[in-house]
């Protein structure tokens, strides 16, 4: 995480958590992996044009096709023949299309993954020895929803060409083109270069931090916008942020989803001279990068049933005092942390969720760097461990906004709860605070 990150949830999160700190527990096992399918018998015989085209559409041509970022295009009954191998090698795996969390810890919308029916069609088809009509027909990628509406576009100042390869991370400052209150309802990013627009984090800034903290970052720097790793806080030395106006992250974007709507009724406050800051994540895979111009599209509505938070949450002391360490060589080292949730509610949303009034968690996400490898996050009660967002296989390029099928109630005397385990099997060096993970607790709301 950058600094502006580390300052903001240290004093945010300062008072709570100390008492905590002196609570030992055990890290907890890894849920059991998915069952692999692929190793039982041949069902079927499926018909491609029938069976597997459909697939195909609806979870695979959305990224590969041409001059989008998958390595090889699959809009034709031909290119899928000549991939078939692929095909199998990666659905089996679960590997694409690409959906992190574990499908036995919660259930979420929007869920890309293939069920396991889809996933043996496909097997059995490759197995089937990938036949394809004679006659070659065209697969055209198929919207998974209509998405939400676009009430504001956002586009990219001026065309940006990535200058560091293959991982370019650049922050880009956009006005609002409105002057009164609004809500953000939903979201969506319209990638100009697909082939290389590998995701896009979008956040808030208060008008009172926007000028020293983004605008002036953004003004010093060549170029449209500026470099940024980890959050949209200011790189320059000597800069400071605090929890006043801490950018607050709006969403994520990766590619396979144009946009999604928001849980009914909700949405993040924008007040009058608030910012926007998207950065993007640019992967880079040819010598001479083509200029970016995207966008980003926004649902908005002048009033909202309940206001919604997107909460921060993680242990301060990992980053503040050096307390999460991850010895060289080490292959599994866990870290956790759990603390009040109507404390961290309350404090976060500034009073407008109740300390003593239940609370809806709509959504979740998971964040970590790329020593990462599985993360869980879960409601702690009295009686039993709720689930919320298990992530067995962390990916630093797959990172995700879930929101739930069902919410969850939580109850003044439940207590939020990380456990994030690192793989620094591969390093020579020990690693401290600059690497430590957050979970960003998506739409608490009343109930």
């Amino acid at each position: 995480m950058e600094a502006g990150e580390r300052s903001g949830m240290r004093l945010l999160l300062l008072i709570s958590c100390l008492p905590l700190l002196a609570c030992p527990e055990k890290a907890r096992e890894p849920l059991p992996p998915i069952a692999d399918v692929c190793s039982r018998p041949k069902r079927s015989t499926p018909d491609f044009a029938a069976d597997v085209a459909p697939l195909l559409g609806r979870h695979c041509t959305t990224c590969h096709r041409a001059g989008g970022i998958g390595p090889f295009a699959l809009e034709s009954s031909t290119a899928a023949a000549t991939f078939a191998t692929a095909i199998k090698a990666s659905v089996c795996a679960r590997h694409m299309p690409p959906w992190p969390p574990h499908r036995d810890c919660n259930q979420f919308t929007h869920d890309r993954s293939l069920s396991d029916d889809e996933l043996l069609t496909l097997r059995d088809w490759v197995d089937d020895g990938a036949k394809v009509p004679a006659t070659p027909m065209s697969l055209s990628a198929t919207a998974p929803t209509s998405g939400p509406r676009a009430d504001a576009v956002l586009t990219l100042p001026a065309p940006y060409v990535p200058v560091t390869s293959p991982d370019d991370y650049r922050c880009f400052v956009f006005d609002l083109p409105f002057d009164d209150e609004r809500f953000i309802t939903g979201f969506g990013v319209r990638p100009d270069r697909r082939a290389s627009v590998h995701h896009v984090v979008v956040f808030k800034v208060s008008a009172d931090r926007a000028q020293p903290m983004v605008e002036a970052q953004a003004a010093s720097t060549d170029g449209p916008g500026y470099p940024c790793f980890g959050g949209p806080s200011p790189a320059v030395k000597g800069a400071k942020v605090t929890a006043k106006g801490l950018p607050s992250m709006v969403g994520i974007w990766a590619p396979g989803v144009e946009g999604v709507d928001f849980p009914a009724g909700t949405g993040i406050r924008l007040p009058p001279g608030s910012k926007l800051v998207a950065q993007v994540h640019y992967n880079v895979q040819t010598p001479n990068p083509e200029a970016d111009r995207s966008s980003i599209t926004l649902e908005l509505e002048p009033t909202v049933t309940r206001e919604a938070f997107m909460i921060p949450f993680g242990n301060p002391s990992w980053v503040q005092s050096g307390t999460m360490t991850i010895p060289a060589r080490a292959r599994d080292t866990a870290h956790f942390f759990r603390l009040s949730a109507s404390t961290l509610t309350n404090r976060a949303s500034k009073n407008v969720l109740s300390a003593s009034e239940p609370v809806e968690l709509l959504g979740q996400m998971l964040h970590m760097h790329t020593r990462g490898s599985w993360a869980s996050f879960s409601v702690e009660r009295a009686s039993e461990s709720v689930c919320a967002l298990n992530i067995p296989a962390w990916d630093f390029h797959w990172q995700g906004m879930y929101f739930f099928e069902k919410p969850i109630v939580v109850q003044p005397s439940d207590e939020f709860r990380i456990e994030c385990h690192f793989d620094n099997s591969g390093g020579d060096e020990a690693l401290t605070g600059e690497k430590a993970p957050t979970t960003r607790c998506a739409w608490a709301s009343r109930t």
